[in-house]
């Protein structure tokens, strides 16, 4: 799966390869969705120091690989037949073709990455959870009421549009493969994500979504909210491997996989976001946390760059260290922060063959 909004999860992804271009993503996860009629995040007055170079991005991702012992170069695992079975249910109820097929792609690459233990089924069931909230994310600005109304339509059984009926369809499908609580986690993490696209996408004169005098805690605030980073944390803990014992000690862990999902997202996804546009475009993505943070904080944007990359070592260190009585849980979690990088690494999306990386 803006910035598995980027979000927001993160959408952003392998556009490039089908030969559709997905605008700039947003606070998403690895998902970075388009979003052409967002407002700008932060007024001109307030811009950041944004100048970050090609060269400064490589040397920070250089050493950023090599502190997490992960090659830049590696093959793409196969995933046709996860594609053939995401896509015949994605492409009824998703009108352009072409986003279809790209959120297919990238629904199955990101279940095959990021859970690589998992069985067929919840590997089909994950792809297709994230090529639906790709659709979404990128369709979204089209359907804000279907959006707003998404649970309330769920409680009083009212019909929804097709795409959103699949989503329903999923979460039944989720209690045959995850347990409880991880379903229940599943279901809060999209209306959180679903939730916020009012305010993202309201166009009112002089509302600019972050401001330099919006609190400190603002930026991770919303960066958690947005992109489903949740969903693909709980995905993690399938009803084969559950215990209670376990669960609890999930939890214990989430906090730092959350943050490490979005912060993988923001440090590799910035290269085509911002590197690209300023120096072919003259242009930046400001709608995403690294350039929220800088504003909020003062601080240049490289230097929020660097931030990023020493807190995903943290993190990955404190998920080792609170895991570290459960081997099976560990191997679990270490996977899948190893896995994004390896995600984003392959995605033609992210464009990061362009760079010189160990």
């Amino acid at each position: 799966m803006s910035s598995l909004s980027a979000g927001r999860l993160l959408f952003e992804q392998i556009y490039d390869v089908i030969g559709l271009l997905i605008s700039k993503t947003n606070v998403a996860q690895w998902i970075g969705p388009s979003h052409p009629s967002r407002q700008t995040v932060t007024e001109k007055s307030q811009e950041p120091n944004h100048g970050v170079t090609k060269n400064q991005y490589e040397a920070l991702m250089n050493e950023f690989l090599q502190s997490a012992g992960v090659k830049s170069k590696h093959e793409q695992k196969p995933s046709d037949c996860l594609e053939t079975a995401i896509f015949a249910r994605i492409e009824p109820v998703t009108p352009d073709k072409r986003l279809a097929k790209a959120a297919t792609k990238v629904g199955a690459l990101v279940a095959l990455y990021f859970y690589p233990a998992h069985g067929e089924k919840e590997l089909f069931l994950i792809g297709l959870y994230t090529a639906c909230f790709l659709v979404v994310e990128d369709s979204g600005h089209l359907m804000i009421d279907d959006l707003a109304r998404f649970r309330q339509r769920m409680m009083t059984g009212e019909k929804q549009p097709e795409l959103f009926e699949l989503m329903k369809w999923l979460f039944v499908e989720f209690d045959q493969c995850f347990p409880t609580l991880c379903a229940n986690k599943l279901f809060t993490g999209i209306l959180n994500a679903w939730s916020i696209f009012e305010v993202e996408y309201d166009q009112s004169p002089g509302t600019a979504l972050i401001v330099a005098s919006a609190s400190p805690l603002f930026p991770k605030y919303f960066r958690n909210m947005t992109g489903s980073s949740e969903a693909y944390v709980y995905f993690l803990l399938t009803k084969q491997e559950f215990s209670m014992s376990r669960t609890k000690k999930l939890l214990h862990a989430v906090p730092e996989l959350l943050n490490v999902t979005d912060e993988l997202n923001d440090l590799f996804s910035f290269y085509k976001e911002s590197v690209v546009d300023i120096e072919r475009a003259g242009d930046i993505e400001r709608d995403n946390f690294v350039y929220q943070e800088a504003c909020v904080k003062g601080i240049p944007v490289i230097d929020v760059l660097q931030s990023l990359a020493r807190q995903i070592h943290q993190r990955q260190a404190a998920v080792d260290h609170i895991l570290k009585d459960d081997a099976q849980l560990k191997r679990l979690a270490r996977e899948y922060m190893v896995g994004q990088m390896k995600f984003y690494l392959i995605s033609e999306r992210y464009r990061l063959s362009e760079l010189e990386l160990v």
